[in-house]
């Protein structure tokens, strides 16, 4: 802290806490407890996949991650330059691990690297979840006497894409 800086009475920083301070850039790392579904969690298929948030923006090239068995397709979709869905082609009824691997060399913003441990439910490096059983969800639209309104035609929810081939009218 520089000698000259002083309160609102003009009265000077004390020489004895001027410094010099010593500090370091904390490593990159997933904020703990921000990591959606909650390890154990029971999600839906259609909207399956882990919402995670780093403690500082990162650079997407160097992201990587993985879900046991993999489903296929995955992606990392870009919220924030910290907030980031990490998705894939989900099944019904499966049990998934996600993880970012040993050994992952994240950058930060400043080309800092941090390089990731063994993965870790506590440091929400690792995450299981459950999909559920394929479900219907119901029919829209509907008026307030519940009749479908004309217009809009009829719609059939359920849980997870489906093959319109395989519906029969």
């Amino acid at each position: 802290i520089n000698a000259n800086v002083t309160d609102k009475d003009g009265i000077p920083v004390p020489g004895d806490q001027l410094g010099p301070y010593k500090f370091k850039i904390a490593p990159v790392a997933l904020v703990a407890g921000d990591t959606a579904p909650a390890d154990g969690d029971a999600v839906d298929a259609l909207d399956a996949g882990v919402d995670v948030t780093f403690n500082t923006p990162i650079d997407v090239s160097t992201l990587a991650f993985a879900f046991d068995p993999d489903p296929g397709n995955d992606y990392a979709f870009q919220e924030s330059d910290t907030e980031f869905f990490l998705g894939a082609d989900f099944e019904v009824n499966g049990d998934y691990t996600f993880t970012i691997p040993q050994g992952t060399m994240i950058t930060d913003q400043c080309g800092k690297v941090t390089t990731f441990g063994a993965p870790d439910v506590d440091a929400t490096t690792q995450v299981e979840f459950t999909t559920n059983e394929l479900a219907f969800n119901g029919i829209s639209p509907f008026d307030m006497q519940m009749n479908a309104k004309a217009s809009s035609g009829i719609h059939l929810k359920f849980n997870q894409y489906m093959d319109p081939t395989t519906l029969a009218a």
